[in-house]
């Protein structure tokens, strides 16, 4: 008696289960260059501010302006140089051509390749201020803070980012992080010495008062949509240069910003946080700081 012969199912008409294709986006956020620009930037803030805990602890005007300084005279030039060097790696990778070939434009393009940078440098500067507002939480009695100035860091670091790349993509050379890294530093902290209203062009200066006096209302929003109308219109001019008149409303933006913090920076004074004032309200209602 012959044993049967066992034979192996047929597995052609199964279904196979679908791969799940990830957007290219993905993998450079995964396995890219976002978690060192991440780590970067959250170690190049931390360890200044944590220094200098004991000054800034008991205010949040001065946890707040101490967060702005420490992201644009030291994650400005960071994220330049991360941008920059993200943009000359396609020529240390030799993928110029291949990019060139592809079936996306050059703006669509540049976007997928500087995004995962911006995302990694705004992380990590996102993660040092939650942790610097959150030390400063237990110490303050009254007063909250404000969601202005934070906002306009993370726009003038995303601005920095892709004007860093911009550079990248156009000086082939393999210190041109570096050098990018010196003179943005040096075009960000030298404009904080002179008496010019010119001044108020830099970041580093938005107010003009001292101790925990917070920058008035409008001149984070002022900033945000100079440095964001500069980058605009570099990105525009080097991705779409067929279509470089795109790029003048971008600068029609940034010369709009440009004009009020110039020209009242100096005489429209500061705005003191509510919970740092103290009213006496008798014929003339007056206010003053205190600690």
């Amino acid at each position: 008696m012959s044993t049967p012969t066992l034979s192996r199912p047929s597995v052609a008409g199964t279904p196979q289960p679908e791969r799940r294709t990830h957007h290219p986006l993905y993998a450079e956020v995964h396995s890219g260059p976002a978690r060192w620009a991440a780590l970067a930037a959250f170690l190049t803030l931390a360890p200044p501010l944590a220094a200098k805990a004991a000054y800034w602890q008991g205010s949040w005007g001065h946890t707040q302006l101490q967060l702005h300084s420490a992201a644009v005279l030291l994650g400005g030039p960071l994220a330049a140089a991360a941008g920059c060097w993200q943009g000359g790696r396609e020529h240390r990778s030799r993928t110029t051509e291949l990019r060139v070939s592809g079936t996306r434009g050059p703006l669509a393009q540049f976007l997928v390749s500087a995004a995962p940078v911006v995302l990694g440098v705004l992380a990590g500067f996102v993660l040092v201020a939650a942790g610097t507002l959150a030390a400063t939480w237990p110490y303050v009695s009254s007063g909250r803070p404000h969601a202005s100035l934070p906002a306009a860091d993370a726009m003038f670091l995303a601005a920095m980012t892709t004007g860093g790349m911009v550079v990248g993509r156009l000086v082939r050379w393999r210190l041109a992080a570096l050098a990018v890294a010196g003179f943005a530093y040096v075009a960000l902290a030298l404009p904080t010495h002179q008496k010019s209203a010119l001044r108020f062009l830099s970041p580093a200066t938005t107010h003009g008062g001292g101790g925990d006096a917070l920058p008035v209302w409008w001149q984070p929003l002022a900033m945000a949509a100079w440095t964001a109308g500069l980058a605009t219109a570099a990105v525009i001019s080097y991705a779409a240069r067929r279509h470089w008149y795109a790029a003048l409303p971008a600068l029609a933006v940034a010369a709009a910003a440009a004009v009020p913090s110039c020209g009242r920076a100096r005489t429209c004074g500061t705005w003191i946080p509510p919970g740092r004032r103290r009213c006496v309200t008798t014929r003339l209602r007056a206010c003053a700081s205190t600690r």
